[in-house]
């Protein structure tokens, strides 16, 4: 029995987690762990970035012109050997 002013502790029901869900749990877990690994190994060797060649994978954009909106004209080899990212963006109108 509690004494006056405290509050009693009862036991709370463990919760039961069956073997299959345990099993599973380790397993998914072993095998996010493993393929990050794989992932971060890769990624150091530089496997992921490298053509078969062990040269960069990096492949040139086509030369194309565009007219800015001050009706300049821009060709992209004019930065020949940059690295540029080109983004097109469709306006509805």
């Amino acid at each position: 029995m509690a004494r006056k002013g405290m509050v009693s502790r009862q036991k709370r029901p463990a919760i039961k987690r069956s073997g299959l869900n345990r099993r599973l749990l380790v397993l998914g877990g072993s095998l996010v762990l493993i393929l990050g690994i794989i992932l971060v190994s890769l990624l150091a060797s530089g496997s992921l970035t490298k053509g078969p060649s062990g040269t960069s994978s990096a492949i040139a954009a086509p030369d194309f012109q565009l007219t800015t909106f001050e009706g300049n004209t821009y060709a992209l080899s004019q930065d020949k050997g940059k690295v540029r990212v080109v983004f097109f963006m469709i306006a509805p109108y």
